[in-house]
């Protein structure tokens, strides 16, 4: 499951037998958990999620679900 539907949808999420895929950030690559307590998200698709690590060094990067831009080469 994507983050996104697993956050809209968390009895799904407990459920299922499949993996529910990590937010990454497009900027640095980090992941997050999907239900981690501290990610400040209103559940809005249209406003993923900030990434906390860059928001602190003073970038503005959001979550994505998928692969970061930097590991398709297209972030350098």
């Amino acid at each position: 499951l994507t983050p996104t539907l697993a956050y809209q949808y968390p009895d799904l999420a407990a459920e299922a037998e499949t993996d529910v895929y990590p937010w990454t950030c497009v900027l640095c690559g980090e992941e997050y958990a999907w239900d981690w307590d501290e990610l400040e998200w209103d559940g809005n698709p249209a406003n993923p999620p900030m990434c906390p690590a860059c928001t602190s060094g003073h970038w503005f990067a959001e979550l994505a679900e998928g692969t970061p831009l930097w590991e398709d080469g297209l972030h350098e």
